[in-house]
């Protein structure tokens, strides 16, 4: 029952994007309440029980028009690494919208909810590479706030990464310039004090963004699941990691007990291997029964907005129904007293933005879609 609970949990956690809303809280305060009953058998659970891996992000958050996705070329419920000619479209957002800066990474996200959501503090432990300035001072002290043990490699001479989260009405579209973020060396994993916190946890979760950064540490966390009999848990993460990475997740594919992702994703790695169907369910039964190195059956986990999402595990596939607007707010805290929200963090990170790319605010290239 534990298991489940901890999967679900982690589905909604890796579709999560934050807006600040009164409605919202109330709506996530009726929630915590309802969770009040699982507090005991949260509290029955080890410290370190879950560790992820992934980019930690300093998220700029902001609500924009569809034109503005399309002057950029971005794609609504898309992701995509940040290039020469999309640094302009950072300064554009900060200049010309309302933003929010946020503790983000797609992992940092999901695995800072899991640990609010236990209560229990340490119960989650977090590994990836942050600079050494203010924005990975930010994400430290996001991370100490609701209890979570950030192990950070860090590189003094880098800049924290930072990822574009642009929405428009429902859907999101996301650019993530990965900076030290992308510098995670599996030797900090191999640490003997570090390693000890990956032969304490039980659960692992890893994003499919993290393929770019450090392959071999997401094999040496999939392969001692495996050997140790613990779980290992995935999420797509986007449809260009499914496309570009397929020979690493042909690999990966044996160790994941738990797949998470939309239907683009699914579509897109199922194409990728060599499977193509219109039909999602037959779609999700496919990835569940690709082959596995242990006994357990994989449980594969995919969103669909704010429709039903699909769930299958071997051959069945049943429909999940989820309350998008309940869980949206997940992780908010306050945010019009929060600092990191403050007109002082929106300077502070158009420097940043200057220090990193120069005063380039112009687009590289024609950028406006004809």
């Amino acid at each position: 029952m534990l298991t489940v609970c901890i999967y679900i949990y982690v589905c909604y956690m890796s579709h999560i994007w934050f807006l600040q809303s009164n409605h919202l809280r109330q709506q996530l305060y009726v929630s915590s309440s309802q969770r009040t009953n699982n507090r005991k058998e949260f509290c029955k659970l080890k410290t370190g029980v879950l560790v992820g891996i992934g980019n930690p992000l300093l998220d700029l958050e902001a609500d924009v028009p569809p034109e503005f996705l399309k002057k950029w070329k971005l794609k609504e419920d898309d992701a995509v690494l940040c290039n020469d000619k999309l640094i302009p479209m950072f300064f554009d957002l900060v200049d010309n919208y309302k933003v929010q800066f946020i503790a983000g990474g797609s992992t940092q996200n999901s695995l800072r909810v899991a640990q609010w959501m236990i209560g229990k503090p340490h119960s989650v432990t977090y590994f990836g590479c942050i600079g050494g300035d203010h924005f990975g001072h930010v994400l430290r002290v996001k991370a100490e706030e609701v209890g979570m043990n950030a192990v950070y490699q860090i590189r003094p001479k880098e800049k924290t990464g930072t990822c574009a989260t642009c929405i428009v009405g429902q859907s999101r579209s996301l650019c993530a310039h990965l900076a030290a973020a992308n510098l995670f060396s599996v030797d900090y994993l191999e640490l003997q004090e570090n390693w000890k916190l990956i032969e304490k946890a039980r659960y692992f979760y890893v994003a499919g963004f993290f393929m770019s950064s450090c392959l071999p540490a997401i094999y040496k966390i999939a392969e001692h699941a495996d050997n140790a009999s613990k779980y290992f848990m995935m999420n797509l993460s986007a449809t260009f990691i499914c496309s570009t990475m397929k020979e690493h997740f042909v690999r990966l594919f044996p160790y994941i007990d738990v797949l998470f992702g939309n239907e683009k994703e699914a579509f897109e790695i199922a194409k990728a291997l060599g499977f193509e169907s219109q039909c999602l369910k037959e779609v999700v039964i496919c990835i569940a029964n690709i082959e596995k190195a242990s006994n357990r059956s994989r449980l594969v986990v995919v969103t669909q907005g704010p429709k039903p999402g699909a769930c299958s595990k071997r051959i069945r596939c049943r429909s999940l129904p989820t309350n998008v607007s309940s869980i949206r707010a997940a992780l908010v805290m306050r945010l019009s007293e929060d600092s990191c929200h403050s007109s002082l963090l929106k300077e502070a990170s158009k420097n940043a933005l200057v220090r990193a790319y120069g005063h380039r605010r112009e687009p590289v290239g024609q950028l406006v879609a004809d």
